[in-house]
């Protein structure tokens, strides 16, 4: 999965979208007797037949849920989808969450909170994070230990683990499978923008001669995401 900064602010808000859109919305799939039932939409997703009505109609439908409605019904006037509709607007008109630091390993406990006490304004409920993992395929693997090579001189079959073939010079990485923390502004209003962006700073010079945030923010792309 590409894992570009805006990717990653786009993901967090389709994420929230449904997520206060999903208490109010049911799909109709097979209950264990094989009867039909509607389910809620977070059960429809173990559900082949609810699955596959579960399209791209699904995030249009909960972005213009205030615009329409069946003959005899009301426009459903709740607020959880009225909000989750205005954040699949502000996606189509590029009024994007922004990822305001991106850094690698575990994130230290509370560091939302230790962020915002750098602000008069700035809430904890502004900012989120998000945790992913990369690797090269194979977890904590190195996946060439697990490709035979085979020489056209000798005619068998080799490992790159075996100790004649080990790559010398520090060409490997010290590990295949890392994890990388995103830290997200839930807005696209410049100035609180610009706030969490000035709190995360603030945060990592508070905490720099610890060696944490401030020698660990990278830009990178990865080679795999997993969602572990």
């Amino acid at each position: 999965m590409y894992q570009h900064r805006t990717v990653k602010a786009v993901e967090a808000m389709i994420k929230e979208a449904f997520k206060l859109a999903a208490p109010y919305i049911e799909i109709k799939g097979h209950n264990e007797d094989g009867l039909e039932v509607f389910k809620p939409l977070s059960e429809s997703i173990e559900d082949p037949q609810a699955l596959c009505v579960m399209t791209n109609w699904l995030a249009h439908y909960i972005e213009h849920a205030n615009s329409v409605r069946f003959v005899g019904n009301q426009v459903p006037g709740i607020p959880a989808l009225e909000q989750a509709s205005q954040i699949l607007k502000d996606i189509q008109r590029r009024r994007i969450w922004k990822v305001v630091v991106k850094f690698s390993g575990v994130p230290e406990e509370g560091i939302i909170e230790k962020i915002c006490s750098h602000s008069t304004f700035l809430t904890p409920d502004a900012l989120e994070l998000a945790v992913a993992a990369y690797n090269w395929g194979m977890g904590e693997n190195n996946p060439m230990e697990h490709v035979r090579f085979v020489s056209k001189c000798g005619g068998h079959a080799v490992h790159m683990r075996e100790p004649e073939l080990a790559i010398q010079g520090g060409m490997l990485p010290a590990t295949f499978k890392e994890q990388y923390t995103s830290i997200i502004c839930r807005s696209a209003d410049p100035k609180l923008i610009a706030e969490a962006e000035r709190c995360v700073k603030a945060y990592r010079d508070e905490t720099s001669t610890e060696s944490t945030l401030a020698d660990k923010m990278v830009a990178m792309t990865p080679v795999k995401y997993t969602s572990d």
